[in-house]
């Protein structure tokens, strides 16, 4: 990653460059840096490559104390997410403790993620489930192609999906339900 001063903050000899990267609010890693009085600086390589959001502070401190900073924020995304009414609905979802708490809410993180070779699963824990407000189209649930959305539960009678009346699931090629029911269809 390479930093740019701000407008206004004119690095000399003995300025100091600090950086810190968080990933859901736990810090990867951080590091300064000597200024040479250029106006730039090459952090990195930085490891981004876990599902999360990462938060990079970039902070240029001069020799009379002077600072200027800002921070940057950055997404990756996972092919995999969960729903679970216990969970903490914290986007990504991609834990249990984070869980989503409606499954188009899941969906829509992991979007297109999936391929033919790798599919983009989705685990549902055992629960009653309507429609989010992410599931706003014509049908209750949607799940885009090489999707797996599957309940963890024993049997298909512990994870239901309740459509609300309205037309059930559209499933894209490549995608499957496991291990669930789909009730309240119209």
């Amino acid at each position: 990653m390479t930093v740019v001063a701000a407008a206004g903050v004119h690095p000399q000899a003995g300025a100091k460059w600090q950086w810190s990267l968080q990933r859901n609010g736990n810090l990867v890693e951080s590091g300064e840096i000597a200024s040479d009085g250029a106006k730039t600086v090459r952090i990195g390589p930085l490891q981004m490559n876990e599902p999360g959001r990462y938060e990079m502070s970039v902070t240029i401190v001069l020799p009379s104390g002077t600072a200027a900073g800002d921070t940057f924020a950055y997404s990756v995304l996972g092919n995999i997410a969960y729903v679970s009414a216990d969970g903490s609905n914290v986007w990504p979802y991609d834990s249990w403790e984070t869980a989503a708490h409606s499954l188009g809410a899941a969906i829509d993180c992991i979007g297109n993620l999936g391929t033919a070779e790798e599919k983009a699963k989705v685990f549902v824990a055992p629960g009653d489930y309507a429609p989010g407000e992410d599931d706003a189209g014509d049908y209750a649930f949607e799940i885009p192609q090489n999707v797996i959305v599957k309940a963890t539960g024993s049997s298909p009678a512990e994870t239901v999906l309740d459509a609300s009346k309205k037309r059930g699931m559209k499933l894209a090629a490549g995608s499957r339900i496991e291990n669930l029911t789909l009730t309240n269809c119209t």
